[in-house]
């Protein structure tokens, strides 16, 4: 959504998709800071968010949210959130894609009666299990 002149003209234009990012983390206890942000571990599930930046006066109830790793479904469903096991080292796509569905207003309550449909993504790098040898 964008907002033409804020404050001097009350006019929403929505550009046709939807905007925001997809935001993966993993709930470790012991990260290390060297780490790279998006590199996680086989061990645990990875937590992906699909963080929806635009601005509507009522919630989206009907929005629908189809996740794809490696442009294979995963689910479809209405929740943001999504906790899946990756069990195999290697680099992964991950991809959602977003869509309304009827009642969508934008920030000034006007309706808007047109679907919105969106598509985030990201990489991650999954590693294996890490172990350490003790030194004799």
């Amino acid at each position: 959504m964008y907002r033409v002149i804020p404050g001097l003209v009350s006019l929403n234009i929505f550009l046709g998709s939807l905007n925001g990012n997809l935001e993966p983390s993993q709930n470790l206890s012991h990260r290390s800071y060297k780490a790279p942000i998006k590199v996680f571990s086989t061990e645990k599930p990875v937590h992906l968010f699909a963080n929806l930046t635009d601005i509507f006066s009522i919630p989206v109830a009907t929005m629908q949210y189809d996740w794809f790793i490696n442009n294979v479904s995963i689910i479809s469903g209405n929740d943001p959130h999504l906790s899946h096991n990756i069990s195999k080292p290697g680099r992964y796509g991950i991809k959602v894609q977003l869509k309304t569905g009827d009642g969508v207003s934008d920030c000034d309550e006007f309706p808007y009666n047109k679907q919105l449909s969106g598509t985030f993504q990201t990489e991650v790098e999954m590693k294996g299990k890490l172990t350490f040898q003790a030194e004799s």
